[in-house]
């Protein structure tokens, strides 16, 4: 078993110089990305105090380019040598208040913090840290010249990765913020979220990547499309709900029960990759639409694509020959090889269990496209469509598209219901108990090009009717 290192004014300098290193490798990077500018007031410094490092940082403020200026302070840390060589446990605390400046030296910005706690264990061969767990308690902060007040009871941050024999990187990372609400007191406007989170899950990443490449040569740089084997983000959001200034015309509010985005990818170093993203929503709902309106809209939906067999391995060696060749990542004959390299792997897109529905009416629609180089279209598809409710939707765009005539939304809900009314009789029907009669629609794309619902070419019966046009007057000469 390893035994962490003594604490000693030589293991201060050591890291002392590692962490100066890198402030200043990201002060320069952050300055010639977004022309913002970091001020230092002094170096970092490292001391031995008994059982562990004592490090300081220089007072800090962020200059940006509209000559606004954020003061972050001075943040103390303490770093204890871990177990295994190059690894120290880091406790830190956020330095308040921190506090936002215009160009004027008016104060802009104004944030508070309660509680906090944060510790994690930090990699000097990574410049990074690889485990970190912090919480933040009854944060508040104050903007827009003290109109505005957001307040975060909660927040949580952690993330854990760990190393596998091919120095590459694996592990989850999760944020989460309970009970934002912001207000804007004079104008009666607030928003607010019961939960907010964002979790993830990167495999085998890259050393190189996650020091950014700092203690590697050009040689060593990785392609994009080689930094992982796979990875996985989703965003969930609960309890959203947004109320508008109050006004004798309008009390404009949304609320949103939950919503989630998903994203992910896996097998992206083995040649053949599926990736896959997905979204869904419950209980929109809103009052800054007309009444009538909001029987159109859906209160509730999912949609779910993924795209197989995606040889991710041939794409990048493309990648990098054309980039090679031409000098730029994608140029016009890349692009017309793509679908021979996706029809070639057997590449093809899945959309299923996507569905959007509110009381009136469900849709459900699922389809598979394949990369088909034989195909006018480069690509043939098939899918089905099951619309229960299309009746009463239609009678209601109907309706809705005379009565709202001066509105701004007439036009578009005329449009939706000549479209349905084309639409209906090429579905046939079913019956169901739950949901009564159902159009069904089945859907093709063929390798000729045409577009069919249930068997019939709708080239023409979808097309909207073209107004007629005047004919041209004659000028009569004198």
């Amino acid at each position: 078993m390893s035994r962490a290192q003594e604490i000693s004014e030589t293991g201060a300098q050591h890291l002392q110089t590692i962490l100066q290193n890198i402030l200043d490798t990201r002060q320069q990077q952050r300055s010639a990305q977004d022309k913002s500018a970091f001020e230092f007031d002094g170096a970092i410094t490292v001391e031995p105090a008994g059982t562990y490092y004592a490090i300081t940082w220089p007072q800090m403020k962020l200059h940006s380019a509209n000559g606004d200026t954020l003061k972050i302070g001075l943040i103390a840390m303490n770093a204890v040598p871990h177990d295994k060589p190059g690894q120290y446990k880091i406790t830190t605390a956020i330095p308040i208040p921190i506090i936002g400046q215009n160009e004027d030296g008016q104060e802009i910005l104004h944030i508070t913090i309660g509680a906090q706690n944060a510790a994690g264990i930090f990699d000097e061969s990574l410049n990074n840290f690889i485990k970190m767990n912090a919480q933040l308690n009854d944060i508040q902060i104050i903007f827009d010249g003290g109109e505005a007040l957001a307040t975060i009871p909660k927040l949580q941050l952690s993330y854990n990765l760990s190393e596998d024999d091919n120095a590459r990187w694996s592990g989850p990372s999760h944020f989460e913020i309970s009970d934002l609400k912001l207000t804007r007191p004079g104008e009666s406007a607030a928003l607010s979220i019961k939960k907010l989170v964002v979790s993830s899950r990167i495999a085998s990443f890259a050393a190189q990547a996650l020091n950014g490449g700092m203690q590697h040569d050009e040689q060593n740089q990785l392609s994009p499309l080689q930094l992982s084997d796979g990875a996985e983000i989703t965003l969930a959001i609960s309890g959203l709900s947004v109320s508008g200034p109050n006004s004798p015309e309008k009390n404009e509010n949304f609320t949103l029960e939950s919503a989630a985005f998903n994203f992910k990818y896996e097998n992206a170093l083995s040649g053949s990759t599926k990736a896959h993203t997905s979204l869904s929503f419950q209980n929109l709902i809103t009052n800054d639409i007309p009444q009538e309106l909001q029987m159109l809209l859906p209160r509730t939906g999912s949609f779910s694509l993924t795209q197989h067999n995606i040889p991710l391995a041939e794409i990048d060696e493309t990648l990098q020959n054309s980039a090679e060749a031409s000098g730029k990542i994608l140029s016009l004959p890349l692009l017309f090889k793509i679908p021979s390299i996706l029809a070639q792997a057997g590449s093809y897109l899945e959309i299923r269990e996507t569905f959007f529905e509110n009381p009136e009416y469900r849709i459900d629609f699922d389809s598979i496209l394949r990369a088909d180089l034989a195909a006018v279209n480069s690509a043939t598809a098939i899918g089905t469509l099951r619309f229960a409710g299309l009746d009463k939707i239609l009678s209601r765009a109907q309706v809705i598209g005379t009565d709202i005539n001066s509105s701004p939304y007439a036009l578009p809900v005329r449009e939706l219901a000549r479209f349905l009314e084309r639409l209906k009789p090429l579905g046939r029907i079913e019956t169901t108990a739950e949901n009564g009669f159902i159009h069904i629609f089945d859907l093709k794309m063929d390798e000729k090009g045409q577009f069919l619902i249930n068997g019939q070419n709708t080239d023409t019966l979808l097309q909207e009717p073209k107004e007629p046009t005047p004919p041209a007057q004659q000028k009569v000469l004198p």
